[in-house]
Protein backbone atom coordinates (compact mmCIF):
# COMPACT_ATOMS: atom_id res chain seq x y z
CA UNK A 1 0.00 0.00 0.00
CA UNK A 2 1.39 3.40 -0.95
CA UNK A 3 2.06 5.89 1.80
CA UNK A 4 -0.06 8.99 1.97
CA UNK A 5 1.93 12.07 1.00
CA UNK A 6 2.75 14.23 3.99
CA UNK A 7 0.83 17.49 4.06
CA UNK A 8 3.10 20.52 3.65
CA UNK A 9 2.43 23.24 6.21
CA UNK A 10 3.13 26.96 5.87
CA UNK A 11 6.19 26.47 8.08
CA UNK A 12 7.55 23.81 5.69
CA UNK A 13 7.56 26.11 2.67
CA UNK A 14 11.04 27.00 1.44
CA UNK A 15 11.27 30.61 0.32
CA UNK A 16 15.02 31.06 -0.15
CA UNK A 17 18.25 29.26 -0.99
CA UNK A 18 21.65 29.54 0.65
CA UNK A 19 23.36 29.60 -2.75
CA UNK A 20 25.40 32.46 -4.18
CA UNK A 21 24.34 32.06 -7.83
CA UNK A 22 21.14 30.00 -7.95
CA UNK A 23 19.84 28.49 -11.16
CA UNK A 24 16.61 30.17 -12.26
CA UNK A 25 13.95 28.13 -14.06
CA UNK A 26 11.07 30.23 -15.38
CA UNK A 27 7.83 28.41 -16.15
CA UNK A 28 7.35 30.42 -19.32
CA UNK A 29 3.81 30.30 -20.70
CA UNK A 30 4.31 32.95 -23.36
CA UNK A 31 1.90 35.25 -21.58
CA UNK A 32 2.75 38.85 -20.81
CA UNK A 33 2.89 38.20 -17.06
CA UNK A 34 5.40 35.35 -17.40
CA UNK A 35 7.63 37.70 -19.42
CA UNK A 36 7.33 40.41 -16.75
CA UNK A 37 8.10 37.84 -14.04
CA UNK A 38 11.20 36.70 -15.94
CA UNK A 39 12.32 40.33 -16.34
CA UNK A 40 12.04 40.94 -12.60
CA UNK A 41 13.85 37.69 -11.87
CA UNK A 42 16.59 38.69 -14.32
CA UNK A 43 17.00 42.03 -12.53
CA UNK A 44 17.37 40.22 -9.21
CA UNK A 45 19.48 37.20 -10.19
CA UNK A 46 20.89 37.94 -13.63
CA UNK A 47 20.44 35.71 -16.69
CA UNK A 48 23.64 33.66 -16.66
CA UNK A 49 21.91 30.73 -14.95
CA UNK A 50 18.37 31.38 -16.23
CA UNK A 51 16.28 29.05 -18.41
CA UNK A 52 12.87 29.86 -19.91
CA UNK A 53 10.82 26.65 -20.13
CA UNK A 54 7.78 26.53 -22.43
CA UNK A 55 5.41 23.54 -22.69
CA UNK A 56 3.68 23.62 -26.08
CA UNK A 57 0.07 22.40 -26.36
CA UNK A 58 0.36 22.55 -30.17
CA UNK A 59 -2.76 24.71 -30.49
CA UNK A 60 -1.19 28.04 -29.59
CA UNK A 61 -1.90 31.25 -31.52
CA UNK A 62 0.82 32.23 -34.08
CA UNK A 63 1.58 35.56 -32.42
CA UNK A 64 2.35 33.74 -29.15
CA UNK A 65 5.14 31.76 -30.82
CA UNK A 66 6.49 35.00 -32.25
CA UNK A 67 6.36 36.64 -28.82
CA UNK A 68 8.20 33.69 -27.26
CA UNK A 69 11.18 34.13 -29.56
CA UNK A 70 11.25 37.93 -29.29
CA UNK A 71 10.80 38.00 -25.52
CA UNK A 72 13.47 35.36 -24.87
CA UNK A 73 15.93 37.50 -26.83
CA UNK A 74 14.78 40.57 -24.89
CA UNK A 75 15.34 38.81 -21.55
CA UNK A 76 18.67 37.35 -22.65
CA UNK A 77 18.03 33.77 -21.54
CA UNK A 78 17.68 30.54 -23.54
CA UNK A 79 14.19 29.33 -24.41
CA UNK A 80 13.56 25.59 -24.11
CA UNK A 81 10.45 24.17 -25.78
CA UNK A 82 9.04 20.81 -24.72
CA UNK A 83 5.90 19.05 -25.94
CA UNK A 84 4.02 15.82 -25.31
CA UNK A 85 3.09 15.63 -28.99
CA UNK A 86 -0.65 15.70 -28.44
CA UNK A 87 -3.18 18.51 -28.41
CA UNK A 88 -5.65 18.97 -25.52
CA UNK A 89 -8.38 17.43 -27.69
CA UNK A 90 -6.27 14.32 -28.33
CA UNK A 91 -5.59 14.02 -24.60
CA UNK A 92 -9.33 14.16 -23.80
CA UNK A 93 -9.97 11.33 -26.25
CA UNK A 94 -7.06 9.25 -24.97
CA UNK A 95 -8.06 9.55 -21.30
CA UNK A 96 -11.76 9.39 -22.23
CA UNK A 97 -12.65 12.50 -20.26
CA UNK A 98 -13.72 15.97 -21.38
CA UNK A 99 -11.81 18.54 -19.36
CA UNK A 100 -13.76 21.21 -17.48
CA UNK A 101 -13.25 23.89 -14.84
CA UNK A 102 -12.88 21.26 -12.11
CA UNK A 103 -10.66 18.63 -13.75
CA UNK A 104 -8.02 19.48 -16.34
CA UNK A 105 -6.24 16.45 -17.83
CA UNK A 106 -4.83 18.70 -20.56
CA UNK A 107 -3.07 21.00 -18.08
CA UNK A 108 -1.78 18.07 -16.06
CA UNK A 109 -0.45 16.02 -18.97
CA UNK A 110 0.63 18.71 -21.42
CA UNK A 111 1.88 21.26 -18.88
CA UNK A 112 2.47 20.25 -15.25
CA UNK A 113 3.75 16.69 -15.75
CA UNK A 114 6.06 17.73 -18.58
CA UNK A 115 7.40 20.82 -16.82
CA UNK A 116 7.97 19.00 -13.54
CA UNK A 117 9.72 16.06 -15.23
CA UNK A 118 12.04 18.38 -17.16
CA UNK A 119 12.87 20.21 -13.93
CA UNK A 120 13.54 16.98 -12.02
CA UNK A 121 15.72 15.61 -14.83
CA UNK A 122 17.79 18.77 -15.30
CA UNK A 123 17.75 20.73 -12.04
CA UNK A 124 18.00 20.18 -8.29
CA UNK A 125 16.04 21.72 -5.38
CA UNK A 126 19.29 22.55 -3.63
CA UNK A 127 20.34 25.21 -6.15
CA UNK A 128 17.27 26.09 -8.23
CA UNK A 129 14.54 28.71 -7.90
CA UNK A 130 11.39 28.12 -9.95
CA UNK A 131 9.69 31.30 -11.19
CA UNK A 132 5.97 31.49 -11.99
CA UNK A 133 4.08 34.22 -13.83
CA UNK A 134 1.32 34.90 -11.32
CA UNK A 135 0.41 38.51 -10.54
CA UNK A 136 -0.44 40.46 -7.39
CA UNK A 137 -4.07 39.29 -7.51
CA UNK A 138 -2.95 35.69 -6.98
CA UNK A 139 -0.94 35.40 -3.72
CA UNK A 140 -3.22 32.50 -2.72
CA UNK A 141 -2.12 30.63 -5.83
CA UNK A 142 1.53 31.25 -5.02
CA UNK A 143 1.14 29.75 -1.54
CA UNK A 144 -0.58 26.73 -3.06
CA UNK A 145 2.16 26.32 -5.66
CA UNK A 146 4.85 26.55 -2.97
CA UNK A 147 3.18 23.72 -1.07
CA UNK A 148 2.59 21.57 -4.14
CA UNK A 149 6.18 22.00 -5.34
CA UNK A 150 7.89 21.47 -1.97
CA UNK A 151 10.89 21.12 -1.51
CA UNK A 152 11.53 23.39 -4.51
CA UNK A 153 11.83 27.12 -3.84
CA UNK A 154 9.15 28.90 -5.88
CA UNK A 155 8.78 32.62 -6.51
CA UNK A 156 6.28 34.82 -8.33
CA UNK A 157 7.97 38.22 -8.80
CA UNK A 158 4.78 39.86 -10.09
CA UNK A 159 3.11 39.18 -6.74
CA UNK A 160 5.60 41.64 -5.28
CA UNK A 161 5.55 45.43 -5.37
CA UNK A 162 5.25 47.46 -7.46
CA UNK A 163 1.91 45.83 -8.24
CA UNK A 164 1.01 45.94 -11.92
CA UNK A 165 -2.29 45.02 -13.56
CA UNK A 166 -2.61 43.25 -16.91
CA UNK A 167 -2.98 46.51 -18.87
CA UNK A 168 0.16 47.94 -17.29
CA UNK A 169 2.11 44.77 -18.07
CA UNK A 170 0.97 44.77 -21.69
CA UNK A 171 2.07 48.40 -21.93
CA UNK A 172 5.53 47.27 -20.78
CA UNK A 173 5.51 44.72 -23.60
CA UNK A 174 4.72 47.50 -26.07
CA UNK A 175 7.37 49.78 -24.57
CA UNK A 176 9.94 47.01 -25.05
CA UNK A 177 9.03 46.85 -28.74
CA UNK A 178 7.76 43.28 -28.49
CA UNK A 179 4.80 41.69 -30.24
CA UNK A 180 1.59 41.89 -28.20
CA UNK A 181 -0.24 38.58 -28.60
CA UNK A 182 -3.33 39.01 -30.74
CA UNK A 183 -5.52 37.33 -28.12
CA UNK A 184 -4.93 40.23 -25.73
CA UNK A 185 -5.98 42.64 -28.47
CA UNK A 186 -9.21 40.66 -28.85
CA UNK A 187 -10.04 41.04 -25.16
CA UNK A 188 -9.03 37.63 -23.85
CA UNK A 189 -7.60 37.47 -20.32
CA UNK A 190 -4.82 35.06 -21.33
CA UNK A 191 -2.88 34.24 -24.49
CA UNK A 192 -2.77 30.45 -24.39
CA UNK A 193 -4.43 27.55 -26.22
CA UNK A 194 -5.35 29.69 -29.21
CA UNK A 195 -8.06 31.51 -27.26
CA UNK A 196 -9.93 28.50 -25.88
CA UNK A 197 -9.63 26.88 -22.46
CA UNK A 198 -11.61 24.20 -20.66
CA UNK A 199 -11.47 26.37 -17.54
CA UNK A 200 -13.01 29.32 -19.39
CA UNK A 201 -16.58 30.43 -18.80
CA UNK A 202 -19.54 31.47 -20.94
CA UNK A 203 -18.33 35.05 -21.40
CA UNK A 204 -14.96 33.79 -22.64
CA UNK A 205 -16.46 31.45 -25.25
CA UNK A 206 -18.96 34.11 -26.30
CA UNK A 207 -16.00 36.39 -26.99
CA UNK A 208 -14.32 33.55 -28.88
CA UNK A 209 -17.41 33.08 -31.05
CA UNK A 210 -17.52 36.81 -31.81
CA UNK A 211 -13.81 37.48 -32.33
CA UNK A 212 -12.54 34.12 -33.60
CA UNK A 213 -15.42 32.10 -35.06
CA UNK A 214 -13.04 29.65 -36.81
CA UNK A 215 -11.42 28.75 -33.49
CA UNK A 216 -14.80 28.49 -31.79
CA UNK A 217 -15.90 26.09 -34.55
CA UNK A 218 -12.91 23.85 -33.83
CA UNK A 219 -13.69 23.71 -30.10
CA UNK A 220 -17.37 23.06 -30.83
CA UNK A 221 -16.50 20.23 -33.23
CA UNK A 222 -14.03 18.64 -30.82
CA UNK A 223 -16.46 18.85 -27.92
CA UNK A 224 -19.10 17.15 -30.07
CA UNK A 225 -16.72 14.36 -31.08
CA UNK A 226 -15.75 13.67 -27.47
CA UNK A 227 -19.41 13.60 -26.41
CA UNK A 228 -20.07 11.06 -29.16
CA UNK A 229 -16.99 9.00 -28.24
CA UNK A 230 -17.97 8.85 -24.57
CA UNK A 231 -21.69 8.58 -25.30
CA UNK A 232 -22.29 10.90 -22.36
CA UNK A 233 -24.02 14.25 -21.86
CA UNK A 234 -20.88 16.18 -20.93
CA UNK A 235 -19.78 19.71 -21.75
CA UNK A 236 -17.05 22.23 -21.07
CA UNK A 237 -19.51 24.89 -19.87
CA UNK A 238 -22.34 24.70 -17.34
CA UNK A 239 -25.75 26.40 -17.43
CA UNK A 240 -26.47 27.60 -13.91
CA UNK A 241 -29.63 29.57 -14.60
CA UNK A 242 -32.51 29.03 -12.20
CA UNK A 243 -30.25 27.83 -9.41
CA UNK A 244 -29.57 24.47 -11.03
CA UNK A 245 -26.54 23.20 -12.92
CA UNK A 246 -26.74 21.33 -16.21
CA UNK A 247 -24.59 20.69 -19.26
CA UNK A 248 -24.31 23.53 -21.77
CA UNK A 249 -22.51 22.65 -24.97
CA UNK A 250 -20.76 25.09 -27.25
CA UNK A 251 -23.32 24.24 -29.91
CA UNK A 252 -26.09 25.28 -27.53
CA UNK A 253 -24.24 28.48 -26.71
CA UNK A 254 -23.95 29.33 -30.40
CA UNK A 255 -27.64 28.58 -30.98
CA UNK A 256 -28.66 30.75 -28.05
CA UNK A 257 -26.61 33.70 -29.32
CA UNK A 258 -27.09 33.36 -33.07
CA UNK A 259 -30.25 31.36 -33.56
CA UNK A 260 -32.40 33.09 -30.98
CA UNK A 261 -30.58 36.39 -30.93
CA UNK A 262 -30.58 36.12 -27.16
CA UNK A 263 -28.65 38.71 -25.19
CA UNK A 264 -26.65 36.95 -22.51
CA UNK A 265 -25.64 38.67 -19.29
CA UNK A 266 -22.50 37.77 -17.43
CA UNK A 267 -20.95 37.94 -14.03
CA UNK A 268 -17.89 40.13 -14.60
CA UNK A 269 -15.57 37.67 -12.84
CA UNK A 270 -17.12 34.23 -12.71
CA UNK A 271 -18.29 33.80 -16.30
CA UNK A 272 -14.86 34.51 -17.81
CA UNK A 273 -13.20 31.68 -15.96
CA UNK A 274 -9.47 31.38 -16.35
CA UNK A 275 -6.59 29.08 -17.02
CA UNK A 276 -3.95 28.45 -14.40
CA UNK A 277 -2.14 25.44 -15.78
CA UNK A 278 0.60 25.61 -13.12
CA UNK A 279 -1.85 24.90 -10.29
CA UNK A 280 -3.60 21.58 -9.75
Amino acid sequence: MSKKKKEVSDDDIRTSLDVENPRILVMYSGGACSWAAAKRAASKYGTENMTLLFADTLIEEPSLYKFLEESAEDIGAPLVRIADGRTPFEVFKDVRYLGNSRIDPCSRILKRDLLNKYRSDNFDPSDTITVFGMDYNEPHRLKRVQKLHHPWVCEAPMCERPALGKDAIIQLVKDAGLTVCDLYKDGFPHANCGGGCIKAGIAHFTNLLEKRPETFAIWKKEEGEIRELLDKDVSILKDRRGGTQKTFTLEQLEERIKGRGEQLTFDEEGDWGGCGCAVE
